[in-house]
């Protein structure tokens, strides 16, 4: 998961910009910016209302134009991730060989990532905990990277939009003692962003 100070975590592998970004963007109107998600928005009209003592209604109009522009966007990106099955993109044991059951799945990231370009995205990989802890991060780097390949393949898209990183065994999301639970945990996962800046 993206965690800095520019992004903020958000639901359904989606991730938006942070309320200093709008910030910075509300008080430099002529810098061109991403598009703001809509309750990062209306974090900031509160935040405004509350810090200047601001009537929500003297809110500027463009502010709220912004709100309702980023969440007609940012619900049909939605949409598109959950519509799109992410149950096969997982590996074998000791695997880096994406399964043909991931590659549908696949194809439709490499699609919302063409229909959006002002989004990047991050190949989350991650591994069972059979193996040690180094071995395991090693699977779980090597694993993003094949995805992130693919993609860049598949889509046509530009590797600077697309990072890739590993995080071993320390994300479980099944049971390490089934074999179901393992192979849930030997997956990739995707966390869309929008850059701080994005041209």
């Amino acid at each position: 998961m993206i965690s800095n100070q520019y992004y903020k975590p958000f639901s359904a592998s989606l991730t938006w910009m942070i309320l200093i970004s709008f910030l910075f963007a509300f008080n430099n109107p002529n810098k061109s910016w991403a598009t703001p998600d809509p309750e990062d928005v209306e974090a900031l009209t509160e935040f405004l209302a509350d810090r200047y003592s601001m009537d929500p209604d003297e809110i500027p109009k463009s502010l709220l134009d912004h709100r309702n522009k980023a969440r007609k966007e940012m619900d049909k990106v939605r949409e598109m991730v959950e519509e799109t099955d992410l149950r096969y993109v997982s590996f074998e044991e000791n695997e880096v060989v994406i399964n043909e059951e991931a590659y549908e799945a696949l194809d439709s990231i490499a699609e919302i990532a063409k229909k959006y370009p002002k989004l990047d995205i991050l190949v989350a990989g991650h591994a069972d905990s059979r193996e040690g802890k180094k071995a395991n991060l090693k699977l779980s780097e090597q694993r993003a990277k094949a995805v992130r390949s693919y993609l860049i393949h598949k889509g046509k898209l530009n590797p600077e939009r697309i990072v890739s990183h590993g995080f071993g065994d320390t994300m479980l999301i099944g049971n390490s003692k089934t074999k179901t639970g393992r192979l849930m945990n030997r997956r990739v996962e995707f966390k869309f962003f929008v850059p701080k800046e994005s041209n």
